[in-house]
């Protein structure tokens, strides 16, 4: 592939499958093998850059460093790429609003207190009412796997830190989707009774597709990139 091939190439895609198909809910796999004329990484960016541009969330897995085989250890690597705390955040404000509550313009975090009074609503009732629309918006939707959901549950409530210790429980979440935590035991409290693994990896990455969709982003763009074993 040469340069003026990659960027009809890259034209193609972003017309007939970012900005139609694969929005519409569609899925594809494409085989590319870039010549020497552009580097495997140029071709990447440039993906990720369109990707990006048409509200996909993008992640690159390289196949020296990660077993791509392994359906856990390709979730892992693709956690460690997603901003779990903005999906969160994002996902808990339009809840509120469409429950009929404002929110302050311009603010970076959700904060309760600030909520509850620009609402005129007491901290302690409004916070009732959250857990449930959470309960009624993610508990409820089977589109997830049970263990994701509520993973996502404790996401989104410790971005108004407001739950028991909420970066604790925040840290410990990530950490169990990217891999890296040290004892499942830790979660125990947040009803999480064990790792992700080859077992329910692919369940995990669905629910994670969804969880995008319900965040209103077009899905997800993966790039499995094995140049660098070829």
């Amino acid at each position: 592939m040469t340069t003026d091939s990659a960027s009809q190439w890259l034209e193609i895609l972003r017309k007939e499958y970012l900005q139609d198909f694969i929005r519409g809910g569609g899925s594809a796999v494409k085989f590319i093998m870039p010549s020497k004329e552009i580097a495997p990484e140029d071709l990447i960016g440039r993906l990720k850059i369109a990707s990006e541009e048409e509200g996909f969330q993008f992640a690159s897995i390289d196949a020296a460093h990660t077993k791509i085989h392994m359906i856990d250890r390709l979730f892992n690597d693709i956690a460690r790429q997603v901003d779990w705390d903005g999906l969160a955040s994002n996902f808990l404000g339009r809840l509120i609003v469409n429950n009929g509550c404002r929110l302050q313009e311009n603010s970076k975090k959700l904060k309760l207190n600030e909520i509850a009074a620009l609402n005129g609503l007491e901290e302690k009732f409004l916070i009732i009412d959250i857990r449930k629309w959470l309960e009624k918006d993610i508990y409820r939707d089977y589109g997830m796997s049970q263990e994701f959901r509520i993973a996502m549950r404790k996401m989104c409530l410790a971005q108004l830190e407001e739950d028991q210790d909420p970066s604790f429980f925040r840290d410990l979440v990530k950490q169990w989707l990217q891999g890296q935590i040290s004892r499942i035991s830790l979660l125990k409290e947040a009803l999480i009774f064990q790792k992700i693994n080859r077992c329910n990896a692919r369940h995990i990455l669905f629910s994670l597709v969804h969880w995008l969709r319900r965040n209103e982003r077009s899905g997800m763009v993966l790039v499995l990139d094995s140049f660098s074993t070829v």
